[in-house]
């Protein structure tokens, strides 16, 4: 069983996966990071604008932050004019339905009528785009 593991890992290695079909971390890679935060950021923003402008830095590239509604803002998204959408994004919220979603880079307790609740915090990415997603990860978890 552990052979057929390790052809499998192989095998997808030598495929060039995970893929991004529209090339987003090559596009990042050495030009610009397309950014945003939704709403006022809520309680993690500056923390997260601090990740992303790592993120950028790691890869050469500079952060152009934009602005817009909510619903604009996950239509770039979805298009793939925004390379990456932060503002205290729960992982259980219905935005990370609509897009790629990092794993959790922070843990909460937070207070809704009266009763505490566990939330985890993600970025969103566009859909689709596993090497950029593995790489934004990968640079969530060199922050911890």
């Amino acid at each position: 069983m552990r052979c057929r593991w390790v052809l499998l890992f192989v095998a997808a290695a030598a495929c060039g996966l995970p893929r991004d079909p529209e090339g987003t971390l090559e596009s990042v890679r050495g030009g610009s990071l397309r950014a945003a935060v939704l709403g006022d950021g809520g309680p993690r923003a500056q923390e997260e604008r601090a990740r992303v402008q790592a993120l950028a830095a790691s890869l050469e590239a500079e952060v152009v932050w934009v602005e817009g509604s909510v619903d604009d803002l996950m239509a770039q998204l979805d298009e793939f004019e925004l390379d990456v959408v932060i503002g205290s994004v729960e992982e259980a919220s219905g935005l990370a339905a609509e897009a790629g979603v990092t794993r959790p880079y922070a843990e909460a307790t937070v207070t809704r009528g009266g009763e505490s609740t566990p939330v985890a915090y993600v970025f969103l990415v566009p859909p689709g785009e596993n090497a950029w997603l593995a790489e934004v990860d990968r640079a969530l978890r060199s922050d911890e």
